[in-house]
């Protein structure tokens, strides 16, 4: 049926931007957790002076950690947006639709349920039901549901606190960067600096005989 047709595509355009603004969502959080925890390992190694063995866990945890974030909170919405793997159904999708327009909470899943029924048998009964939810249904604008007003305010405070998170890296880009270059070199011995400096004062050092 044309109208059960054009209310599944309207439904896979929800799925799909559904997806893609998760990814989009992800990708920030998940890059602010990489630097949090980045910083983290970072200033343990800068006040701790740890050990190889202590760095290379570091450094392949902290990898580890961001293959999962960004595969999790990233990669497997895009997925799902493109259907190259499972997502949810439309009746899973009308669930959400409807928790934001109430008028037409059970409609929608009716809907798709009578649709099912009837492609399984012909019913006229079955028919004219579905040609009135239809009809119903038209006039609402499924994507609204996503609510573009508050991804946007979502992504604006990921925006800030990731310049924040840059801001702080520049101002304490010594430590952070001598910390890294070791972590990143964990095979490498790296001897301690001294916590302090001997300064001779004069170029040659004469000792008298007799003098203590």
């Amino acid at each position: 049926m044309k109208g059960v047709s054009e209310i599944k595509q309207e439904l896979d355009k929800f799925i799909k931007t559904y997806y893609l603004r998760n990814a989009v969502r992800g990708l920030l959080l998940g890059l602010e957790e990489v630097v949090v925890i980045a910083y983290l390992f970072n200033y343990f190694e800068y006040y701790g002076w740890l050990s190889s063995l202590w760095r290379g866990i570091f450094f392949f945890t902290w990898l580890l950690i961001t293959l999962v974030i960004i595969g999790k909170q990233f990669i497997l919405p895009v997925l799902k947006a493109f259907k190259l793997t499972n997502r949810m159904s439309h009746i899973e999708a009308s669930k959400i639709i409807g928790s934001h327009y109430s008028e037409i909470s059970d409609k929608l899943q009716n809907l798709l349920e009578l649709e099912q029924k009837l492609s399984t048998s012909d019913n006229a009964l079955l028919l004219n039901g579905i040609k009135q939810k239809t009809n119903s249904l038209r006039k609402f604008h499924f994507l609204g549901a996503l609510n573009k007003k508050a991804f946007k305010n979502q992504l604006v405070r990921f925006g800030v606190f990731l310049v924040l998170l840059g801001i702080w890296g520049v101002f304490d880009s010594q430590k952070l960067a001598s910390a890294s270059d070791r972590i990143l070199n964990y095979s490498r011995i790296f001897p301690k600096v001294a916590p302090f400096q001997f300064i001779l004062e004069e170029d040659e050092l004469v000792l008298v005989e007799g003098d203590e």
